[in-house]
């Protein structure tokens, strides 16, 4: 093994920007716990990541697990290929030292459960406030994720709200209430830049949010662009994909040049001042 070919098995998550960063720094952690040791290791680790990324951009999974499951193994030390999956969580009981007669192991079992129970029964109340009533994980707001119904006062994350806007239609997911025409757009516009995508068509700077829909009708320069093929809406529905094709997600963010046919990727979504020529 050797660094080029790492890197190479790391490329093939599909990743770009923040997302490959993360996930490279986490093959380095498993790597350097020595719970990767070999090529088929690695592969391993790679294919459960892509597993991920699928149910994220098909919204099978929000897209808060992959950075809730990332962060509980940075501050677990887990050992990835001793569990089923990539990130599951092992409880305390399971990682103690050889056993003690059952009749001990299973009363140090009950006061464990007790406890926790206890712990659970003071925080639940605390904790369910700050849970999205969409994805069920906790809302950083600190991070400025929420957004809190004015009329019904459910909250959720921002991302999850807007997903399921586009995806259900413009209304509470909990009481259905209808929200304001223009809620959905001030959603979008806040949403934080790294979900964000960009208008494909190379004289236009608006953007938009990617969660697994095959079609982009872009509002401002009134083009359509098939998210398959990553090009202009065509005919029908056979896709032709070149040499170049690469898998869309989350956050990535191109420009198609129709006169090279070229594809342009971008770090942030575009201005005048840092779009590039083709």
């Amino acid at each position: 093994m050797n660094i080029t070919k790492i890197i190479e098995e790391i490329v093939n998550t599909g990743s770009r920007g923040k997302d490959l960063l993360m996930e490279a720094f986490i093959i380095g952690l498993a790597w350097g716990r020595g719970e990767l040791k070999n090529l088929q290791n690695l592969q391993k680790a790679i294919q459960q990541l892509i597993s991920l990324n699928h149910q994220i951009n098909s919204s099978q999974v929000c897209s808060f697990q992959k950075l809730d499951q990332f962060n509980e193994y940075l501050n677990n030390n887990l050992q990835l290929f001793k569990i089923p999956k990539l990130f599951a969580f092992i409880s305390p009981h399971q990682l103690s030292s050889p056993q003690k007669p059952l009749q001990s192991n299973q009363q140090t079992l009950q006061n464990t459960i007790n406890k926790q129970q206890q712990q659970f029964n003071i925080s639940c109340d605390d904790q369910s406030s700050k849970l999205c009533q969409i994805c069920h994980f906790i809302i950083e707001i600190s991070q400025n994720q929420q957004s809190k119904l004015s009329d019904c006062q459910h909250q959720f994350h921002s991302l999850c709200l807007y997903i399921h806007s586009q995806q259900n239609g413009n209304f509470c997911p909990v009481c259905k209430n209808q929200l304001a025409k223009d809620y959905i757009k001030v959603l979008l516009e806040n949403l934080p830049e790294q979900y964000k995508s960009c208008c494909p068509n190379q004289k236009c700077f608006d953007s938009f949010l990617y969660y697994g829909q095959d079609l982009f009708e872009c509002n401002s320069c009134l083009t359509q662009w098939c998210l398959k093929c990553k090009r202009q809406q065509h005919q029908n529905n056979n896709c032709i994909l070149e040499f170049d094709h690469f898998h869309m997600q989350m956050g990535f963010k191109y420009k198609f040049c129709s006169n090279s046919q070229k594809f342009l990727f971008l770090n942030k979504l575009p201005s005048q001042n840092n779009l590039k020529k083709c």
